[in-house]
């Protein structure tokens, strides 16, 4: 586990703080629905079922149902309501653990690490579509994915390429067969190679 924070350039003793920081948090009950729509910020919904907005994408939404944020998307205003009038699911890390208990939040917070040495949701993937995705097989039956790009590859986005540290998270998704939310339309089940890899980065090494 030290190992990829070191791989991703995180700081390794804040990412141990908010491990410790996590024991004091108190997470809502994990929701469960038939079925839940992943969406990302390039295209708008597509079925019926309780809509997972990954960060940004809440911005954009007229409605959804969950938000998965890492404070790095979705609008500080917006995080608020979903922790108050959703289901807010608030990844935890070193970069952000302050900023967090800083936040007014409401009592619908579920909080989700990376880590099994820290206390939460254990959602091992390392881009916030495939941690989505993950998340949606946790809490449903059936997943569908729309606004997602193919590939999440790099490219041109108002003249600039996508950051090199995403490149670096699929790569780390593939690697540990948790890889996910590539752009196509539809249902996406996990199978059984994509569940070891997940049950694998949450176990402690």
């Amino acid at each position: 586990m030290l190992e990829l924070l070191r791989d991703l350039g995180l700081d390794v003793e804040r990412e141990k703080r908010a491990w410790s920081v996590s024991y004091a948090l108190r997470s809502a009950p994990l929701p469960r629905a038939g079925c839940v729509e992943v969406v990302g910020p390039f295209g708008g919904p597509r079925t019926e079922c309780p809509k997972l907005a990954v960060d940004g994408a809440a911005n954009l939404l007229s409605q959804y149902d969950f938000l998965l944020s890492d404070l790095d998307g979705a609008r500080e205003d917006e995080v608020i309501r979903a922790s108050e009038e959703k289901v807010l699911f608030l990844v935890l890390h070193g970069n952000n653990f302050e900023r967090a208990l800083r936040m007014p939040l409401g009592k619908n917070v579920v909080y989700v690490v990376q880590s099994p040495r820290a206390k939460g949701l254990c959602l091992p993937a390392f881009s916030d579509g495939d941690k989505a995705l993950l998340l949606a097989e946790l809490i449903s039956e059936r997943v569908y994915v729309s606004g997602f790009r193919e590939g999440e590859q790099p490219r041109e986005t108002k003249g600039a390429l996508v950051h090199p540290l995403k490149e670096l998270k699929l790569s780390l998704s593939r690697a540990y067969g948790v890889e996910g939310a590539l752009g196509r339309y539809g249902s996406r089940p996990l199978d059984e190679g994509k569940r070891r890899g997940l049950r694998g980065v949450c176990e402690e090494s």
